[in-house]
């Protein structure tokens, strides 16, 4: 086992060291462990990253603006939606996402408030241990305590899904004006007609009539209450259940949260981000080259200690599974987005 001087980083003799709070997650408690596991791999989200950074930007101009910002004339910032996005995944999303409106390192004034600060996305290991602490509970508490299926939504939700589907209406109708501006014209009886070589009117996606907070999305239905039983209504739901749940939401499958499989979500990603800095045979040597000095602390934790890290192909094999991995906790993410730890560093 390594000693607390070799866990804390890898030292670099060519002056590129990896700070040990990315990659050495010995120290992480069982307690935190599915909190941490999210907070790392959002932090090798770009789409995160710059939701976040941009909704504090936005917040900190509208404070500073004070009473000279026009809510009612403020059209809905692009960071909104991907928060939508990043929260439709439910209580994992606070996990990193409380706080983002502090500004780095800060935190509330209110008196009393939880210990959370504007930390993301430095590391997880870099956190005070009470904010650590309260990150972690959302999941635990989740955990323990699964919501019921369905419930009455409070009447104000439909008051936002108003208001969001005016937003969607305003930009489809934006759309459609720049399309008759650029590729339209009216003929001699006045109908509109496209020019030569217009391309197609794009299509417009649906707007789902609803939308996330924490595990639960708020949606308008119509119910046929009067024409159809109970049983009736309860056998049709079942049929089209399929069709009605969201993509970002996929039926869980309760794996994946068990400590030993935490643990190894974390220990590839470590082996991702180590090679981002160094070639496996810079890591682990071979016959005609020992490995790097530098490098000899990496097998001296639990996390490595395993004879399967001496085959260089489990490192490439842990490096792709991250990727899964990432969009399988994140299935919001654009298809092609990789981890920013994805690239060797030059």
């Amino acid at each position: 086992m390594a000693t607390e001087s070799q866990a804390r980083k890898v030292p670099s003799e060519r002056g590129r060291a990896l700070d040990w709070r990315e990659w050495n997650f010995d120290g992480v408690t069982q307690a935190e462990l599915v909190a941490c596991c999210y907070w790392e791999y959002a932090r090798e989200s770009a789409f995160i990253r710059d939701a976040l950074r941009d909704g504090y930007e936005c917040v900190r101009r509208d404070v500073e603006a004070g009473d000279k910002v026009d809510l009612a004339k403020q059209t809905r910032p692009d960071w909104c939606g991907k928060l939508d996005k990043i929260q439709s995944i439910g209580y994992p999303a606070d996990v990193f996402v409380r706080g983002f409106c502090f500004g780095r390192g800060r935190r509330s004034d209110v008196p009393d408030a939880p210990p959370i600060t504007g930390s993301f996305p430095d590391p997880w290991q870099s956190l005070a241990d009470d904010e650590k602490k309260e990150r972690a509970r959302g999941p635990r508490f989740r955990e323990h305590f699964r919501p019921a299926p369905v419930n009455l939504a409070d009447w104000r939700m439909a008051r936002e899904i108003v208001r969001r589907g005016d937003t969607w209406a305003g930009e489809q109708l934006r759309q459609w004006k720049e399309y008759e501006k650029r590729y339209l014209y009216k003929n001699a009886e006045g109908y509109l007609r496209a020019n030569p070589g217009a391309p197609d009117l794009p299509d417009s996606p649906e707007m789902r009539p609803g939308f996330f907070i924490g595990d639960a999305e708020t949606v308008l239905l119509e119910i046929a209450w009067n024409e159809f039983t109970n049983e009736s209504i309860a056998d049709y739901f079942r049929k089209v259940l399929p069709k009605l749940r969201p993509p970002t939401a996929p039926a869980p499958d309760r794996r994946g949260h068990k400590p030993r499989d935490v643990r190894a979500d974390l220990t590839r990603l470590a082996a991702m981000r180590l090679l981002s800095r160094y070639t496996p045979v810079e890591i682990l040597g071979n016959a005609r080259r020992p490995e790097l000095a530098e490098c000899a602390p990496i097998h001296k934790t639990k996390q490595f200690a395993s004879d399967k890290w001496g085959d260089p192909t489990k490192w490439r094999d842990a490096r792709r599974e991250v990727l899964e991995r990432l969009h399988q906790l994140f299935p919001f993410l654009p298809a092609d987005e990789k981890p920013l730890s994805w690239r060797r560093e030059k």
